[in-house]
């Protein structure tokens, strides 16, 4: 997923494809959230500031896999797991996976900092580059213990990590090894890798809300060990500032932390299950 750094979020549904022992009430600010129950694939659902621009509740696609804010905040890209990519407000289609056979779905896109350009990743590692993203690899020719499951580019855009479920971490182009999680029995699988602005760190996160530090990245608490029921852990993003970060439940809960605000989440959301979650730049 790249996650641009922005602070007001945007949510996809898909039909399938803070401190420690803190209480809820510390993700959560005074106020009413308004209801938001998904019953369709490809439903967004918009907080804060964000604007819906569009999306595909009527294309009847229920294998979604990603989406991605543009680097203005007015658009993005919504792919699903056959490769196909759509593009709303001013994110610009550059081309997609449609015409090609696939041997794994596609797990993650990923946008250029200027824009331009977008990764798709498949879940065995295949790499595809469209635009101006530079292609610096893949681990196909791997046999992988675990799907990867996430993308994350440099912010120069001269390389990118590859992340796996079981917490394997692979660096191409610039971007560093730092160290992974394959070595060590996961409670929940690895479900991102959120990378510092300079690259000399990066977060993993887990499905249970586990969030574990590499290099300089900096932890600003997880929902790991916690009462608070957060269901499964599917998306995550940072602030601009990497001073804080969002974690967000298949059932429309967002968590915060650091200097990550709280604009809304879903209520009593039980239907179509939260995919992928973007955040746009202008803060709000």
């Amino acid at each position: 997923m790249i996650r641009f750094s922005f602070a007001a979020a945007l949510v996809i549904t898909l039909l399938w494809c803070v401190p420690p022992h803190a209480s809820a009430a510390d993700w959560l600010e005074p106020g009413v959230y308004p209801l938001a129950d998904s019953q369709k694939s490809g439903e967004i659902h918009t907080f804060g500031n964000a604007k819906n621009l569009g999306d595909l509740a009527m294309q009847g696609l229920p294998d979604l896999a990603a989406m991605a804010s543009s680097p203005s905040g007015a658009g993005y890209w919504v792919s699903t797991t056959a490769g196909r990519v759509f593009a709303f407000g001013d994110a610009v289609y550059r081309g997609d996976l449609r015409s090609i056979a696939l041997d794994a779905p596609v797990v993650d896109l990923a946008v250029t900092p200027d824009g331009s350009g977008y990764w798709l990743v498949t879940g065995s590692g295949v790499v595809y580059a469209f635009g101006t993203a530079l292609w610096r690899g893949s681990v196909a020719h791997l046999d992988l213990q675990a799907p990867i499951v996430d993308l994350e580019p440099l912010a120069s855009g001269n390389g990118y990590w590859l992340t796996a479920a079981d917490g394997g971490v692979f660096a191409f182009g610039d971007a560093q090894f730092l160290g992974g999680l394959a070595d060590r029995s996961l409670y929940r699988p690895i479900i991102d890798l959120l990378s510092t602005s300079d690259g000399a760190g990066y977060l993993l996160v887990g499905a249970d809300g586990a969030v574990y530090p590499r290099g300089t990245a900096r932890f600003h608490g997880s929902l790991a060990n916690n009462e608070v029921s957060s269901s499964v852990i599917v998306a995550a993003a940072q602030t601009a500032n990497r001073d804080g970060y969002w974690l967000v439940s298949q059932r429309g809960k967002v968590f915060t932390f650091g200097t990550a605000p709280h604009f809304g989440q879903m209520v009593a959301h039980e239907l179509a299950p939260i995919g992928a979650f973007a955040a746009n730049e202008s803060g709000g």
